[in-house]
């Protein structure tokens, strides 16, 4: 039977700050990525109802927010935070472009 995960090495998670920290380190960075995926798709489907254009560019103004956050705290690179920015203004262009 294989044993279960060792725990008792995450002693420096003293807020969820650090929590979030401490999994994205074990997670070699894949959590907070993962993160902003999951949020985009959360936001993207609960603001379904006024219509793909206004919620596509709703969860990309917000992950676009989370991503400028998640950077400056290091968890995510700067290079990373440049695609959400890019969702954001490409909805924003095909809503000001797209007829009615």
């Amino acid at each position: 039977m294989p044993l279960p995960y060792n725990t008792t090495t995450i002693e420096n998670t003293t807020n969820l700050f650090d929590f979030f920290v401490e999994i994205n380190v074990l997670s070699s960075g894949w959590f907070a990525y993962l993160l902003l995926v999951a949020l985009f798709l959360i936001m993207l489907s609960m603001w379904m109802h006024r219509g793909f254009k206004a919620a596509a560019i709703g969860s990309s103004f917000v992950t676009t927010i989370i991503a400028v956050m998640l950077w400056s705290v290091g968890m995510i690179s700067a290079s990373i935070v440049v695609f959400p920015i890019i969702m954001l203004l490409i909805f924003v262009f095909i809503q000001l472009f797209s007829e009615g």
